[in-house]
């Protein structure tokens, strides 16, 4: 195998690993937005129509949880996203 194949071997292999890697972002800031949106309606008393629908009871209890989830996602995994 030649330099130049390996070359660009090595920059397919980088630029698949940076898709993976943005789209992986992606959807760890979605996921926090989702969940945080509910665990915030379900606070506010607010109509969970247009929620995305969470299986769990609606409570203060269960709203807590994906707060403190995302909380520490935002902090400890998106900014190196």
């Amino acid at each position: 195998m030649t330099l130049a194949v390996e070359a660009c071997e090595r920059l397919q292999i980088t630029a698949e690993f940076t898709k993976w890697q943005y789209r992986s972002a992606n959807a760890l800031r979605l996921y926090c937005a989702i969940a945080e949106d509910w665990a915030e309606t379900v606070l506010a008393g607010c109509d969970l129509s247009q929620c995305y629908p969470i299986p769990v009871e609606p409570s203060r209890e269960f709203a807590d949880m994906p707060l403190s989830r995302v909380k520490f996602l935002r902090e400890a995994f998106v900014p190196r996203a």
